[in-house]
């Protein structure tokens, strides 16, 4: 080895990136990717072809799971336990490219599933900003999740035995959380703007948006540059599609002792609530000069657009499209967090949409 030089040639420095396949082909809750599972004799899938996105959902295998009425609060037995040290942050590199025009596919949720939410999403006689609450269904409230946040905290005392109060940064109104402001406890409630939902015209992008994805990025390297030791994060997501979204997730994964999530949301709340306790300063430190670098990337296009006098309503040409190796998205329990929580997310928004 001395005798050739050999030295470690970083991930983001290698000529071509795409050429390791064996953790991108599969994942491990089954099929390789892009591959369709396929249901029926093909005379009645071209029948279903010609049925309103509505009558496919009730002749199809999801029917009864998006039917079902929410009975209880679903993500707390889902825990990705950090903070996550296996892995390698010197590997990761920003991939710019064409803007994606819509998010059909996505190897952290079921195909199908998707399908059936574009479909539902773009009927224009739906109106998802107008889909009222099922009334039968389990409202997850506010005051459960911080009193979870709570009990998962590890609360220490000062030389006169004191305990020490802990911060919790929720992105989100105070109209929502505030209520619970006052509640018992060791918890100091700190509010600050969450991300905004993408307009109607962007609304198959779902959290593939490029001003949404700034938006939330800017959220988590906020958090990271504030919170201190032990803090918690409740942070609102529309969903974990995209391949930048499920990379945030993995870097609250890398930052934090626990991260769960919430759905359905509470009242007033879109998507999910990911609920990350027991941050460490010492792991965020390693990744927050890469997550802002990529936070000012992706505010950099929004901004080369502007200039050029486009409306970013109508799409931007290019985004971020992703900035950590698929291989380590794929890998761990990672890949199984995400396509249960992305399930959840899409089973609840099926459910209010049949309803309307």
């Amino acid at each position: 080895m001395q005798r050739f030089q050999v030295s470690f040639l970083p991930r983001s420095r290698w000529i071509s990136r795409n050429t390791v396949s064996p953790a991108c082909c599969s994942v491990s809750a089954g099929r390789p990717l892009g591959q369709k599972k396929q249901t029926g004799s093909f005379n009645e899938r071209r029948e279903l072809q010609t049925l309103s996105w509505r009558e496919r959902i009730k002749r199809g295998c999801h029917a009864t799971w998006i039917q079902r009425h929410c009975t209880e609060a679903v993500g707390t037995s889902c825990v990705l336990e950090g903070p996550l040290s296996e892995c390698h942050i010197d590997s990761w590199y920003v991939i710019i490219g064409a803007a994606l025009p819509a998010v059909r596919n996505s190897p952290f949720c079921e195909g199908v599933l998707l399908n059936h939410l574009n479909e539902a999403l773009m009927d224009p006689a739906v109106d998802r900003t107008q889909a009222p609450p099922c009334d039968s269904c389990h409202v997850t409230c506010t005051a459960s999740i911080l009193s979870d946040v709570a009990a998962l905290c590890i609360f220490t005392s000062d030389s006169d035995g004191i305990k020490k109060k802990k911060r919790c940064l929720v992105f989100g109104r105070c109209s929502v959380w505030g209520a619970c402001e006052n509640q018992p406890g060791d918890l100091v409630l700190e509010f600050s703007a969450e991300p905004s939902v993408p307009q109607r015209g962007c609304i198959t992008l779902h959290d593939g948006e490029p001003r949404y994805q700034q938006q939330l990025l800017g959220c988590v390297v906020f958090s990271l540059q504030n919170l201190n030791s032990g803090d918690a994060l409740l942070l609102p997501v529309l969903s974990a599609f995209s391949r930048v979204t499920a990379a945030v997730v993995l870097c609250l994964h890398v930052c934090f002792r626990s991260v769960t999530f919430r759905c359905p949301a509470p009242s007033g709340v879109v998507g999910t609530v990911l609920v990350c306790v027991g941050f460490c300063p010492k792991a965020a430190a390693r990744i927050l000069p890469f997550l802002t670098d990529v936070h000012n990337c992706v505010g950099q296009l929004l901004g080369d657009e502007e200039d050029s006098g486009k409306n970013l309503a109508s799409g931007c040409d290019r985004q971020v499209l992703q900035f950590v190796p698929m291989e380590e998205l794929l890998t761990g329990g990672l890949t199984e967090f995400l396509r249960t929580m992305n399930s959840e997310i899409i089973q609840q928004k099926l459910h209010l949409l049949m309803q309307s």
